[in-house]
């Protein structure tokens, strides 16, 4: 916990610093039509690197104001009909001189301009169903790979977002070619269309240069940072300035990701927090508290349907679900056993606090960012709501509301008998899962469970808007998430064997059938609660079999079983070497199962076994030493039996003779 506070102080001084390059050239950005406002990421951008920004609002530009720059943005303003003669004949001289220009074209007809350079100006949009940008399942993005040599320094795939289908004819030239995949396509006829298309194109005019760009959305504030569209755009600001090329400085956005990633790490550590210790923050949990607390999130639950008036299954659930529960917490208060019941209902209260705090930091982060995805930056207070109620509202069908009504029928069916047979004195079987189970430790795990889940979400969404959906490959997550099944398996069933012990039952015998008792009906019991049940109800609500419940079964049911194997290993008399490298083994080949049979296999060989064999070593090494803790505590508990043991009867004296 402290090293990870530290990490996120270290995160927030770093965000504080930035260096930028001295600038070296001016741009002129000639926006008569006010298309940009001034404030885009492009110009924080450029500004980075070298470069300083001026802009110029009215349709007359003189030469000799022209020349004073080194290069012109401005979208195709060359239309005849627009911009008089004498302006455009100033631009053509600008040209002829050694000015460069990067111009935007976003009209489906030809300009002066494009005419003057031979390049046509078709009315198709090119698309690419194969090699798509796959940011929110957008099909109609192309990814190109094949970049122009004079502009590929340090580019590998660039994304060009709705792009104008242009044709660069001599001595015009395509900058980016096209994939076989990439075709155009007639909006008007609603048919495909085969050519020589490019979505970038370039020309060399008189001792100047030219870069016409048929996509504006290159230049839109979420996709500058689109894979390697920055390093790209700057190779074309550099080229047509008659600059060396350079490595692009993120000085910006780097300073933005570490500042939200900062906030993000430190609220979710304190969510966790708020979990962890849940028993000594709230002590007692009375019926009006439960109650108050669900009618709150029941009037949360009702805002987004009566704001949007929108009545469907996906926007009332929540409330329906939340109602469900004040229902059966009503009628059913003084029936259920009260530890237990405080135990659950303080978890779920402290749970849903820890889900606000992250909720408000989303919220905080899509109303700064939303805008660079064209949305309203006002929805993201709404679709926080939408995010906790819709998560908490789940959590608590699943806990307590089932666990807690099903509960005393579990234990009379599945468990006493059980217990009974073990020899272990009811007040121990009452102290290991009620007080210390369900009443401490129980709140240690969901707080790493939590904390597992809402660090990778929160850093996914970060990274996809800040860095134009340039993430890291979101089966990373996934595998992290599942593999909190495994950790909720092992730690509970040490755990509550490192208990056993110490009430002794120190049998062996008496110890695997306890091991048995706890992972062939104590943990399925609250892991399907857990994770099951949420997962089932979300389908049920959003009515599709999501991945997200394809996970949490099979990922669960492999879990469970992976770390059945390895209690059961660990205890098996097997050397320490050698069931120290059978379990590294297993858990090495789960990795491999998880991430090529339930998690799309974005990732290469070498990356694949590289994560795998990471995530194998880091279970290896935590449940080693975890089980090495039991059996030292199984050791104290021995000797303390041995030195407590009466000693043995005398002999018989001998026979008389």
């Amino acid at each position: 916990m402290r090293r990870a506070l530290l990490l996120t102080l270290i995160l927030l001084l770093v965000s504080m610093f930035r260096v930028s390059a001295s600038p070296k050239v001016t741009i002129l950005v000639f926006d008569p039509g006010e298309m940009f406002a001034g404030d885009e990421r492009i110009f924080r951008f450029l500004e980075d690197n070298g470069f300083s920004i001026e802009f110029y609002r009215d349709w007359y530009v003189s030469y000799s104001r022209l020349k004073d720059y080194k290069m012109v943005l401005t979208y195709d303003y060359f239309i005849s009909d627009i911009m008089s003669k004498e302006t455009y004949d100033n631009f053509l001289k600008y040209l002829e001189n050694g000015g460069g220009m990067v111009v935007i074209h976003n009209l489906f007809n030809s300009s002066m301009l494009t005419n003057t350079l031979n390049i046509t100006v078709t009315p198709y949009g090119l698309i690419d169903p194969v090699n798509v940008f796959r940011f929110w399942d957008d099909i109609n993005i192309p990814v190109y790979g094949r970049i122009r040599e004079e502009f590929s320094f340090n580019v590998s795939r660039i994304v060009v977002p709705y792009a104008i289908a242009l044709v660069a004819n001599s001595p015009s030239y395509p900058i980016v070619l096209p994939n076989d995949e990439t075709v155009a396509y007639d909006f008007e006829k609603d048919e495909i269309v085969y050519g020589n298309f490019t979505p970038i194109a370039g020309a060399v005019y008189g001792r100047g240069r030219v870069v016409v760009f048929g996509s504006e959305m290159m230049f839109s504030d979420f996709y500058i940072y689109s894979e390697d569209n920055a390093q790209f755009l700057l190779n074309v600001f550099c080229w047509c300035s008659g600059l060396n090329m350079r490595t692009a400085d993120y000085s910006h956005v780097l300073n933005l990701t570490y500042t939200y990633i900062g906030i993000a790490v430190a609220i979710v550590l304190l969510s966790s927090a708020l979990v962890a210790f849940s028993n000594r923050i709230v002590r007692g949990v009375p019926k009006w508290v439960v109650l108050a607390f669900l009618v709150v999130n029941i009037a949360l639950a009702l805002i987004n349907p009566l704001y949007y008036r929108t009545y469907n299954l996906t926007y009332i659930a929540p409330a329906v679900l939340f109602s469900v529960c004040l229902l059966f917490f009503a009628l059913y208060w003084n029936k259920l056993e009260d530890r237990l019941r405080t135990s659950m209902c303080r978890l779920m209260i402290m749970l849903g606090l820890a889900y606000s705090l992250i909720s408000l930091y989303m919220a905080y982060f899509l109303y700064n960012n939303l805008s660079i995805v064209g949305l309203d930056p006002n929805i993201s207070i709404t679709a926080a709501i939408k995010m906790y109620v819709t998560v908490l509202s789940q959590e608590w069908i699943g806990v307590p509301l089932l666990w807690l009504l099903f509960r005393k029928r579990f234990e009379e069916e599945f468990i006493y008998s059980e217990v009974i047979e073990l020899g272990l004195p009811p007040e121990g079987y009452e102290d290991i899962f009620y007080n210390k189970l369900y009443g401490n430790y129980i709140y240690k795990i969901m707080a790493v469970i939590l904390a597992a889940q809402a660090l990778p979400g929160t850093t996914l969404l970060t990274y996809e808007f800040l860095w134009g959906g340039h993430t890291f490959p979101e089966d990373w997550f996934k595998l992290i998430y599942i593999n909190g099944f495994i950790v909720f398996s092992v730690l509970s069933a040490i755990f509550m064997l490192k208990r056993a012990v110490e009430y002794e039952l120190t049998d062996e015998e008496k110890l695997a059938e306890f091991k048995d008792l706890i992972f062939v009906r104590e943990l399925p019991y609250t892991l399907v609660m857990l994770f099951v049940v949420p997962a089932i109800v979300s389908s049920v609500v959003s009515m599709t079999f999501k991945q997200s419940l394809y996970i949490s079964l099979l990922g669960l049911f492999i879990g469970y079983v992976i770390g059945y194997i390895a209690v059961k290993i660990y205890g098996s008399g097997v050397s320490s070497f050698f069931s120290t490298i059978i379990v590294a083994v297993m858990f090495l080949v789960y990795q491999w199962i998880i991430n090529s049979t339930l998690l799309k296999p974005l990732l290469g060989t070498l990356q694949n076994t590289s994560l795998s064999g990471a995530m194998s070593l880091v279970l290896t090494i935590g449940f080693k030493k975890m089980y090495i803790d039991f059996q030292k505590t199984f050791e104290k508990a021995l000797k303390a039996r041995k030195k407590t043991r009466p000693p043995p009867p005398p002999p018989p004296p001998p026979p008389s003779s």
